[in-house]
């Protein structure tokens, strides 16, 4: 369903900053998340030829999710995109987009619940003392749930896991107080739900075959063609 520019967290160089874009038509996209190395990624890629709408969904503030938004963001002005940023706290995004040396006015930051051309909810994660969100999507008639980065999967996630079509969930090997594990994923979800889970935000490539093992799938960093 979705296609990733990376699939790493903080500090890896071989996956890269998980990160995920869809085409909604010819025209728009959605993207969410850039971190670091994504506006490079969607550079390599010639992810915006013919794009004339893009949509920016953020998580939260690490780095590894916004470090290279004001990059973006400059080069959609350039290239006079319709950019809308979303993100359920708008005050904060202008503020950081002001911060990258960006007028936040010449942008359309909204609330998931504002967006049109598809549906979206937020869902509060819990993850590192910082305001941060996954998503609910309904793309193309397929319900999609990306958790961004939690120690947790919410309630209404794990009692509607036959009504969902694709979860996004970032995991770790082991324990973290930040992230979920694969041993608490394992926990929680069910084995006739596994095939729905895709995880990402892994470390490094060590233990896919733990995850693979254990009914869950994985996503990988999209090829350049």
């Amino acid at each position: 369903m979705l296609k990733f520019l990376g699939v790493g967290g903080a500090f890896t160089k071989e996956n890269g900053n998980t990160s995920a874009y869809y085409y909604v038509d010819s025209k728009s996209i959605l993207l969410i998340d850039v971190g670091e190395s994504i506006f490079n990624e969607v550079l390599n890629r010639n992810l915006l030829d013919n794009i004339e709408n893009i949509c920016i969904l953020i998580t939260h503030f690490h780095s590894d999710h916004i470090g290279s938004l004001g990059s973006l963001l400059f080069y959609c002005d350039y290239l006079n995109l319709s950019t809308k940023i979303v993100f359920p706290n708008v005050e904060i995004m202008k503020t950081i987009i002001n911060l990258f040396g960006l007028d936040s006015s010449i942008f359309n930051i909204i609330q998931p619940k504002d967006v049109k051309e598809f549906k979206v909810r937020e869902l509060r994660q819990v993850h590192d003392q910082m305001e941060a969100y996954g998503y609910l999507l309904k793309l193309d008639g397929k319900t999609v749930y990306y958790s961004g980065d939690t120690k947790i999967i919410p309630t209404e996630i794990l009692e509607h896991l036959n009504a969902i079509d694709y979860v996004y969930q970032d995991v770790r090997d082991s324990d973290y107080p930040h992230h979920l594990s694969v041993s608490e994923l394992e926990q929680l979800i069910p084995f006739q739900y596994r095939d729905k889970i895709n995880c990402m935000h892994y470390p490094d490539n060590t233990n896919l075959n733990k995850i693979k093992k254990l009914g869950f799938k994985y996503v990988r960093k999209e090829e350049i063609k």
